[in-house]
């Protein structure tokens, strides 16, 4: 922890808590924060989370989202302090651990569905939330997302910056070509007017952004969900498609993924086409395939590894090739 931080908690914990922290407990924070459970000498707990100070505002996405969201009745944590300038904030510790995906009963996935019909029906002023990163309010926007992949794939291949086993990857099983390729041909399935036509502020839906049971906690007698830096307003079947698609879904049974879609679809006041829905769920799973590339560039590699020390590169890298090749090999068949 930076020692700014440490030394201002210690000495104003106080005024923060309403106690004086005697223990921070380093939990993981993911690739982007740095997170910790606090305690005082009662064993009063609380989650700080220092956050990577970067262009998608993380701590005022997250506070902000916490605190609209609890207000309504949400389970998720309560916000206590937010401190701009050494940017972090200090949360309610909630109890419970995140389930895999495919541990999950259909009365938990039903669950999960009408979180996200109950964070759909929120309709607070619109100037009041961003827009996500990298948000997809006309269907170009899915297109210009893979192409940012295709770039930043490219641009480090062109360097020769790339690991050789991740060069002779990509190299070899044609990633870019690929991806290139299957946009054309759900390029070719669109008309203009599909492509440049935006939703409107009402079709548009708040979202969580990285939305799974890992993000949930699941305890006895409730589940809060977390992770709201990348909170703001997105297309609504991009939440879908990104759940189905996400990495921590990977071992989830089709059946059970396809009876989240039907849930999703009975119960959401939400329109779309066949064809759309189609369209988004393919250029979602490409932009998967491009993401997941993506994480192997030198820049990103790095900003892993500086993240988590204890990070096997090589297992890493390995882990992500096959979840790769997976991908493509569903993707074409």
């Amino acid at each position: 922890m930076d020692i700014r931080i440490l030394n201002k908690l210690k000495k104003e914990g106080k005024g923060y808590f309403g106690f004086e922290p005697v223990e921070f407990i380093v939990l993981d924070g993911g690739m982007n924060n740095l997170i910790y459970k606090i305690l005082d000498k009662d064993n009063n707990v609380c989650l700080l989370k220092v956050y990577e100070n970067d262009k998608r505002k993380r701590l005022e996405r997250e506070s902000e989202a916490l605190s609209y969201l609890y207000s309504l009745g949400f389970s998720v944590p309560r916000v206590i302090y937010i401190d701009q300038k050494d940017y972090f904030g200090i949360y309610s510790f909630e109890k419970g651990k995140p389930k895999k995906a495919e541990e999950l009963s259909r009365a938990e996935i039903e669950g999960l569905v009408m979180f996200l019909i109950k964070l759909e029906d929120c309709r607070p002023e619109y100037d009041r939330f961003l827009l996500v990163d990298m948000p997809c309010l006309k269907m170009a926007d899915y297109f210009s997302n893979i192409d940012s992949r295709i770039d930043l794939i490219e641009g480090s291949l062109t360097k020769q910056s790339t690991e050789k086993f991740v060069n002779s990857f990509i190299k070899n099983n044609q990633v870019v070509e690929f991806l290139i390729s299957q946009k054309s041909i759900l390029l070719s399935e669109m008309g203009k007017s599909d492509l440049e036509n935006p939703l409107g502020v009402k079709e548009q839906v708040l979202s969580q952004v990285d939305f799974g049971p890992h993000n949930i906690l699941f305890s006895e007698n409730k589940t809060a969900v977390i992770d709201f830096e990348k909170f703001g307003w997105d297309d609504p079947l991009r939440v879908v498609a990104q759940f189905v698609h996400h990495g921590k879904t990977v071992k989830m049974k089709t059946d059970n993924k396809k009876y989240f879609i039907e849930t999703y679809f009975r119960n959401t006041k939400q329109k779309c086409s066949d064809k759309r829905f189609n369209v988004v769920m393919r250029a979602v799973a490409l932009d998967w395939i491009g993401m997941m590339t993506a994480t192997l560039t030198p820049n990103r590699l790095a900003h892993y590894l500086n993240a988590d020390p204890n990070l096997d590169k090589e297992s890493y890298i390995l882990n992500q090739v096959n979840d790769i090749e997976r991908r493509m090999k569903k993707y074409a068949g």
